[in-house]
């Protein structure tokens, strides 16, 4: 999982600094990029979501969502290391994505790790212009209050670091 996202942080910061491509040009290999690493973020989730019995203490799950992390994470430490740089689009595109596994999860009765994923994306995505992510995270939470969970597992989402640079 590590590989693919590598490449992206790479190809990312080489974005920016090829004088001979168009912004066109970088802006659609920047889109297609984060299409790619989505369709890798989202596999082990898709594959679990195929493959009923739901265990909600899947490594698929949390190897889902860390992946989505970890492309947040690399945006931000681009991010911070050219300010000139704006991954809003990128870093919304991660937040996304947590909160489509978690829907996904809490549909298939693993309310117990889809809220704590909806509570991390509420905590860590607190610009406005992710206010979008945070109603949907909000949404998610208000709908899985009064569903069970599910007995045979009952994972929670690796813990984010109170610490942890949050987007902005």
């Amino acid at each position: 999982m590590k590989w693919p996202l590598l490449v992206a942080s790479l190809v990312f910061i080489g974005c920016g600094q090829s004088a001979a491509q168009t912004l066109e040009e970088r802006q659609a290999r920047q889109t297609q990029l984060v299409e790619d690493v989505h369709t890798t973020v989202m596999e082990p989730y898709r594959e679990w979501a195929a493959s009923p019995p739901y265990d909600c203490t899947s490594s698929k799950l949390r190897t889902s969502i860390n992946g989505a992390r970890a492309f947040a994470k690399n945006m931000q430490d681009i991010q911070v290391r050219n300010r000139s740089v704006s991954l809003l689009r990128e870093l919304y595109a991660s937040g996304d994505w947590q909160v489509e596994i978690a829907d996904g999860a809490r549909q298939h009765g693993c309310t117990e790790f889809a809220r704590q994923v909806y509570s991390d994306v509420l905590s860590i995505y607190i610009g406005s212009g992710y206010a979008a992510l945070r109603q949907r995270a909000q949404i998610g939470i208000e709908e899985a209050r009064d569903e069970p969970q599910q007995m045979q597992g009952a994972s929670q989402p690796p813990p984010t670091k109170a610490s942890s640079k949050k987007p902005r």
